[in-house]
């Protein structure tokens, strides 16, 4: 077989859909050595992968990130007739539409955030979505989602067929072999809860922020840790922070790489994920790896059928986090057992099986 992938997420530092992409294409490019792999890419990428020869790298030097969506649509098909590809996946909600049509295509859905949170995005993102994933589902042999939430949310309000959908879910990230993680010097002997994510208003920062003051009132000897890159909106963390009085509490690190992630979920007391909407969310999966409570939203594919660790809040108010807060830390103090959780082993060879099944 001759598969080519959209590795575009691969090309900048990886949040959520790189981390996917990646943990999913270094496990078929290592155990598939039969069939021929095609990775494109708008630019180059920023990882290391195996170099063999039934691994085909294709590039452009395209680094206006709002160009990315337009070269994809035009370059990817060429690529693709040329290199007789039998089979495309987009890991990244989009397919390219002139694609041939004898190429089977299966994309990836993560979310569909547009549809019912647009004022979450920003209006280039929103529009993108708008005009690529209904098309994309409409073109593609089959789908593939990150968790049954996400699977109900197509069939609900898209009206995509159950049978066309396969739920591959989320797995943790392995820590590295021989690397021991290790704290900011600012938090050893701290106790504190964690929340990792893009800085974006969908993550509902700014009322988590204000239920955690309320909760301080309370309780004097729990920080919160934030750990995310800057997102977009003009969320100013610092100056919420500086308002509600908390600053001497709440410490934000930015983007931290995994070696960092893995002793913050393991030294965290608890995950905080309040998001407006969540196909999933990889830090939940990856803090209840380490039997950490996970607080999470309504509308998330995180959910207490999941793990009994997982509380999930009435609605998106800062007055509802409060309240999850506290039964989070109820949680605190029972012990658990591991959840049974995918590996990204398991989660390849269903990702191969659907490659190779619809030809």
């Amino acid at each position: 077989m001759r598969i080519a992938i959209d590795v575009r997420p691969l090309t900048s530092t990886m949040t959520g859909i790189g981390r996917y992409t990646y943990n999913i294409l270094s496990r078929l490019l290592e155990n598939s050595p039969e069939h021929e792999w095609f990775l494109y890419a708008h630019r180059p990428l920023t990882v290391n992968l195996p170099s063999k020869p039934n691994i085909h790298i294709r590039t452009g030097n395209i680094w206006l990130n709002q160009a990315n969506a337009v070269y994809a649509q035009i370059v990817f098909p060429i690529w693709a007739y040329n290199d007789k590809i039998d089979v495309f996946w987009s890991p990244r909600h989009h397919l390219p539409v002139l694609l041939p049509s004898k190429i089977k295509k299966i994309v990836t859905i993560q979310d569909i955030v547009w549809y019912r949170y647009p004022e979450t995005m920003t209006r280039l993102g929103w529009l993108q979505e708008y005009m690529l994933m209904p098309l994309s589902i409409k073109i593609s042999d089959h789908v593939l989602t990150i968790s049954d939430f996400t699977k109900s949310e197509l069939v609900s309000a898209l009206n995509i067929a159950p049978d066309k959908i396969t739920v591959t879910p989320l797995a943790p990230v392995d820590l590295p072999k021989n690397v021991m993680p290790e704290l900011p010097a600012e938090l050893v002997g701290k106790k504190f809860f964690l929340f990792v994510g893009t800085i974006e208003p969908r993550k509902n920062l700014g009322n988590l922020l204000e239920a955690y003051a309320k909760f301080c009132k309370n309780n004097n000897d729990v920080n919160l840790v934030i750990a995310g890159k800057d997102g977009w909106g003009n969320q100013s963390i610092s100056s919420i922070v500086q308002t509600l009085q908390i600053k001497n509490r709440v410490t934000i690190l930015g983007y931290v790489d995994d070696c960092m992630l893995h002793a913050l979920y393991q030294n965290c007391l608890a995950l905080l994920m309040p998001s407006l909407y969540e196909g999933f969310g990889l830090p939940a999966v990856e803090a209840l790896n380490y039997t950490k409570p996970v607080m999470a939203g309504l509308k998330s594919g995180i959910s207490s059928t999941m793990s009994s660790l997982v509380v999930n809040n009435t609605d998106d108010s800062a007055e509802a986090i409060l309240e999850g807060l506290i039964k989070i830390e109820e949680k605190m103090n029972f012990d658990f057992s591991r959840p049974e959780l995918e590996t990204w082993n398991d989660v390849a060879k269903v990702t191969k099986r659907i490659l190779l099944s619809i030809t």
